[in-house]
This record gives C-alpha cells, sequence and structure tokens, in this order.
C-alpha cells in the first residue's frame, strides 16, 4: 500500500480535527478511505462512522511509515556491509 504525500497531510489534517473533538467532512474522509483502503463506502454524516474511518486512516498510515522506516533501515545495514566489504577490499590491496 502506497499513501501520497497529498494524502498524508489529510490523514492528519482529519486526526487533528478529530482530536479537537470536531468532525471533518464525511464525503471527504469516505472518498480518502475508499481510495487508500479500496473500500467502496458511501459517505454518512455519522460521527462514529467518519472516527471509525479516520482511525483506520490513521493505522494505514502508521503501518505504511513503520513498513518505510523498517525498508530504510534494511538498505542502510545493506550499504554499511557494502563499504564494509569495499574498505576491506581497499585494505588488501595496500598490503
Amino acid at each position: 500500500m502506497e499513501i501520497s504525500k497529498e494524502d498524508r497531510e489529510l490523514i492528519r489534517k482529519f486526526e487533528a480535527i478529530r482530536q479537537k473533538g470536531y468532525y471533518a467532512s464525511g464525503q471527504e474522509v469516505t472518498d480518502l478511505h475508499n481510495r487508500i483502503l479500496g473500500t467502496h463506502l458511501n459517505s454518512t454524516n455519522c460521527s462514529s462512522c467518519i472516527r471509525q474511518r479516520i482511525q483506520a486512516l490513521v493505522d494505514a498510515l502508521n503501518k505504511v511509515e513503520r513498513q518505510e522506516a523498517l525498508e530504510a533501515e534494511r538498505k542502510a545495514e545493506e550499504n554499511k556491509a557494502k563499504m564494509a566489504k569495499v574498505r576491506e577490499a581497499r585494505k588488501k590491496k595496500e598490503e
């Protein structure tokens, strides 16, 4: 699952609105939910439904960000290992 920069900003905006005790547009939240999570939900003005949809979006964003962090960490470790091999090869050449 990929979440664009713009969609990440929207999720954070909706979450901030929710945390302040206000309600985001049911249509906007539902459109984003359908796009990111691949659902086909109808728009609603049900406050608890909107909160649940926002929470599902926040959970999805957190999952994607955790995966990205793990991938970045894995790549950094790979690069570190490659650099160690290069240094070792250079050291052997110098000997």
